[in-house]
């Protein structure tokens, strides 16, 4: 009864429950005896304090993402535009730098890309930061798909399961970044400015600062081509999540088509990171919205290559 009774009382908007609650329990109060209303008491107030208790939560974290949405959003689409630009002139050699990484600071390109990628680690990171404090489990399925696009963005630099089925030691960072090196260099930013504006990134590159805490991403991005390195398809993968998160929170003129996404799809130089993808972005909550299935049609043609090519 009790189930039927919250089942029913969830379809109402948290006031209009209290008001509902209220006016059963004054009629209750003439026509039942004082055990059945005792009974009746309590259980609405649980059922009021429950209701106030996740709606205080959902409007947090909807207060959250509303806060960060927009300057998410724009670092996601200026290093889109970016990727974009890597994949069409990777051969350049733009990223070489041959590890004299105190040079950063001389070479547009490079410096711009890691500070393209450092705004969007920074604001994913103090995003997820906030969001630890609000119980995401009774949050709208839009908040938190949100939430999980930001853990998901950074599992795909991160994380070396995108490498199973292929020999690689996950000890040495070759192709990939440890969590703890991408937190490192958020905290450089966020200790010199809240904003880190793009002219502040530069002089302190050009002064040879920070090269020790932004090595890690010099080293991963230093020499970047498709030239069938790990690294190349663990960035396909993180592109691909990228334009997947654009297409559900940006605007319609920010939208990657079926057919971009394809193309970078065919970018994979190992077919066992595309599957991986694949399997993974379940485990990661991003492919059961509308958005994520129609990424999983979209990338459904070349993961049937890969998968006829990983059982010859």
């Amino acid at each position: 009864m009790t189930g039927f009774l919250k089942g029913w009382l969830d379809h109402f908007s948290p006031e209009a429950q209290a008001a509902i609650i209220a006016a059963v329990v004054g009629l209750m109060a003439g026509f039942v005896g004082p055990a059945a209303k005792h009974f009746w008491d309590r259980w609405s107030l649980r059922h009021r304090l429950r209701t106030e208790h996740e709606y205080s939560e959902r409007k947090k974290l909807r207060e959250l993402i509303s806060t960060f949405h927009g300057r998410v959003l724009e670092a996601a689409e200026s290093l889109n535009h970016r990727l974009w630009n890597l994949r069409k002139n990777q051969a350049q050699d733009w990223l070489k730098l041959n590890g004299h990484y105190e040079e950063a600071g001389q070479h547009y390109y490079f410096r711009t890309t890691i500070y393209r990628l450092l705004v969007l680690l920074k604001q994913l990171k103090e995003f997820q930061d906030q969001a630890i404090y609000i119980d995401a489990r009774i949050a709208e399925k839009t908040d938190v798909l949100f939430l999980m696009y930001a853990k998901a963005l950074e599992w795909t630099l991160t994380d070396v399961a995108l490498f199973d089925g292929l020999p690689y030691d996950p000890n040495n960072a070759t192709d990939h970044l440890f969590k703890g090196h991408i937190r490192v260099a958020c905290e450089v930013c966020d200790g010199n400015n809240a904003k880190f504006p793009l002219i502040e990134f530069e002089n302190c590159l050009r002064a040879g600062k920070f090269t020790e805490e932004f090595s890690p991403l010099y080293r991963f991005f230093d020499g970047l081509s498709a030239n069938g390195s790990l690294r190349w398809d663990r960035l396909v993968a993180f592109h691909i999540l990228l334009c997947s998160f654009i297409n559900t929170f940006g605007y319609s003129m920010q939208r990657t088509s079926p057919q971009q996404i394809q193309e970078l799809a065919k970018s994979f130089r190992h077919p066992e990171i595309l599957a991986n993808l694949m399997a993974w972005r379940e485990k990661l909550g991003i492919n059961s919205d509308k958005e994520g299935k129609k990424l999983t049609r979209t990338l459904k043609p070349s993961f049937k290559v890969v998968r006829e090519n990983l059982t010859h």
